[in-house]
């Protein structure tokens, strides 16, 4: 197994590639630099089998209907953030994109594409819909958890609920755990729980201060 990350050109949004041993992949919130996940599918001749996004804000899903459109492929966003994705058309006309329909609800619960198995962990917060994909020993917090912050919640979340999501879910998981946010590099839910400014045991809304 083995994960590709491509840092996005627009908002620099990190799209995660899945790879099993059989070149079977899944793609995680592509964003606005799909022509370099094709580029990279078609050098390496992956098999891509689905798409998934960890919530609907626009820099995650950007590539999703070009990646759909060559690879016909499912994709699968938590259904909250249906209306949420279409929203942000008013905000950035000049993209002149079609947001996408996902075809299928990701919500709680054990996923298997080809021989890449993930668990999806519902964390709502930063947005309604969002989620978080936990695959061995790595987990994808799309923008709920980054190292030492959080997401915003001004743009269709709300804040009690992604603390809440953060320490009764994420937190919970093992401490060696990789974490692989939506921005920015990556950190471990061990280090998040002791240094993160926000949430950890000394942060703003650590359990101690709520």
């Amino acid at each position: 197994m083995k994960i590709i990350r491509i840092i996005n050109n627009l908002f620099q949004e990190n799209t995660y590639i899945i790879v099993d041993n059989l070149k079977n992949c899944i793609i995680i919130d592509p964003g606005s630099s799909y022509n370099d996940v094709i580029y990279l599918i078609e050098r390496k001749g992956l098999n891509p089998v689905a798409i998934l996004a960890t919530h609907g804000h626009i820099d995650h899903v950007i590539g999703v209907n070009p990646l759909k459109d060559k690879y016909d492929l499912p994709f699968y966003m938590n259904f909250q953030d249906i209306e949420l994705s279409k929203s942000f058309k008013q905000y950035i006309p000049q993209l002149n994109i079609d947001f996408p329909k996902p075809d299928n609800d990701l919500v709680k619960g054990i996923y298997k594409f080809k021989k890449i198995r993930i668990k999806v962990i519902e964390t709502p917060g930063h947005t309604y819909g969002s989620v978080s994909i936990l695959f061995n020993n790595k987990l994808f917090s799309g923008d709920t958890l980054f190292k030492g912050s959080i997401g915003r919640t001004d743009f269709g979340g709300d804040l009690d609920m992604l603390v809440e999501s953060i320490h009764k879910k994420l937190f919970k998981l093992d401490k060696d755990i990789e974490v692989y946010p939506g921005h920015g590099d990556y950190t471990t839910i061990g280090y998040e729980i002791n240094n993160n400014v926000y949430v950890g045991i000394n942060g703003i809304y650590s359990y101690k201060n709520i």
